[in-house]
């Protein structure tokens, strides 16, 4: 019931509109409150590298909002509430996976549900309105009004969180394609899993690309890279890599053009990109990043040790030059997950929580190969993980983003303890293994299943 509830709330991201307050709130937000007392009650260790990352932003917010900024407290909470919120669907994930550890249930449910919304806003933008992303004036935040790209699709009428700006449902819809991609193709499900992760690929594919957003598409097309030569490579695969990319370029091609109406605007941003380029107006390439980059190292120059204690910009008299509002209320953000880090919360804070990150990824990449399942299992964690630590938070507070961060972050903690339990079994003998004196000598393919499952039980290493 939890997973069934988790799932809902993360692979339909819609608009929750809350009158009071004024703005719009992502149904991850409400899943963190709803497991917040779960995770207090059952999860009896955190990692340690995310409590001192957590504990030193404690201080440096204390300090900040004591000596520089004390107007700016309840902002500040606030923000440092939203920025680890998150890592609690990460322990959910943990908690699922280490209790009832069934991947076929699992990776169903967040299929089905996902292939759901793939095919409800793909269907809505060709029959319905015609096209994906619309320019148009629209509210930014409460009181900032502007005119900019807009996804239009909706789900049967409602609208997803994050649409006034293609990037952050964009990126939803890219790793929603990761996701039909790494468990329900990879991984090799049954026929009809893999039927409906195909067409729910296919959908994201129509919803990416005709978003015109280039993060949600290079990361798409890393995610394929890294499907196609992660592992060791064959000349059969190698065969079916030259087959696969060609059916690539062919389809996005037939995609794109079926957009006719948007392919104006999409050409117009890449020749303007190529334009800056030329002109070395490297700012303009990236949108803006750079000149926030900028204002992020002089902030972290006056105040390296504790941040901005996640007081924003213009607690250093930060200017954008360019924009005509108060920076320091106005919630931009540096739209990189690492900078934005160590921005926020100082540098030893940041230590930490880079130090946690690679930690939770870790087991992943130690994952061994000596068998066709291990091989998938594999390919499919690194299709997701590569590009989103490489292109999502990098170009975007990917872990943050409330649409994609938190669904990511529930199948990094789902399959953490089985990646963690491979590598303990490659690297010890001594590995936990039930003897064969317990075994039936005649297996049908349900007990095989059990006992594959029993290197679950293996003594766990305190974190």
């Amino acid at each position: 019931m939890l997973l069934f509830l988790s799932a809902v709330l993360l692979c339909i991201p819609l608009r929750i509109f809350v009158p009071a307050l004024g703005v719009e709130v992502a149904p991850s937000d409400l899943l963190c409150l709803l497991i917040l007392p779960h995770i207090l009650i059952i999860h009896h260790k955190i990692n340690k590298w995310l409590l001192l990352s957590i504990l030193f932003s404690l201080i440096s917010l204390i300090y900040i909002q004591l000596f520089l900024q004390p107007e700016n407290i309840v902002r500040s909470i606030f923000s440092i509430a939203f920025f680890f919120k998150p890592y609690l669907i990460y322990l959910l994930g943990r908690n699922i996976g280490e209790s009832s550890l069934h991947p076929d249930r699992f990776n169903k449910t967040l299929i089905y549900l996902l292939a759901a919304t793939a095919l409800a806003a793909t269907v809505d933008a060709i029959f319905m309105k015609g096209h994906i992303t619309i320019f148009t004036e629209f509210e930014r935040i409460p009181g900032e009004v502007i005119y900019g790209a807009v996804f239009d699709p909706t789900f049967f009428g409602i609208k997803f969180h994050g649409s006034n700006g293609i990037n952050g449902i964009a990126v939803f819809f890219s790793t929603a394609f990761m996701i039909f991609l790494s468990l329900g193709v990879i991984m090799k499900p049954k026929k009809s899993i893999r039927i409906i992760s195909y067409t729910g690929m296919l959908c994201s594919l129509i919803l990416v690309l005709g978003s015109g957003s280039r993060q949600a598409a290079f990361g798409l097309i890393v995610s394929c890279l890294c499907c196609f030569f992660a592992g060791r490579m064959t000349v059969g695969r190698m065969f079916r890599v030259a087959l696969y990319i060609t059916l690539a370029i062919v389809s996005s091609a037939t995609i794109i053009a079926f957009f006719s109406d948007y392919i104006v605007e999409l050409f117009a941003k890449i020749l303007l990109m190529i334009d800056n380029i030329y002109s070395g107006n490297w700012d303009g390439v990236s949108s803006g990043r750079l000149g926030l980059y900028m204002i992020i190292i002089d902030d972290l120059i006056s105040s390296p040790i504790f941040g901005t204690g996640f007081g924003g910009y213009g607690l250093f008299n930060s200017e954008l030059g360019y924009f005509d509002n108060d920076v320091s209320t106005s919630g931009y953000t540096p739209h990189n997950q690492y900078l934005g880090a160590i921005w926020k919360m100082g540098g030893l804070a940041g230590l930490f929580y880079l130090i946690f990150l690679w930690s939770i990824v870790k087991p992943f990449f130690k994952i061994p190969q000596n068998n066709e399942f291990q091989k998938r299992f594999y390919i499919a964690m690194i299709a997701i993980i590569i590009p989103f630590f490489t292109v999502f938070n990098v170009f975007q507070d990917g872990l943050s983003s409330p649409s994609t961060g938190p669904i990511f972050l529930l199948i990094l903690g789902y399959y953490w303890r089985h990646a963690f339990n491979l590598n303990a079994k490659s690297n010890s003998t001594m590995f936990a293994q039930p003897h064969t004196a317990f075994q039936p000598v005649n297996l049908n393919k349900k007990h095989k299943r059990y006992y594959a499952n029993l290197s679950f039980l293996a003594p766990r290493k305190r974190l």
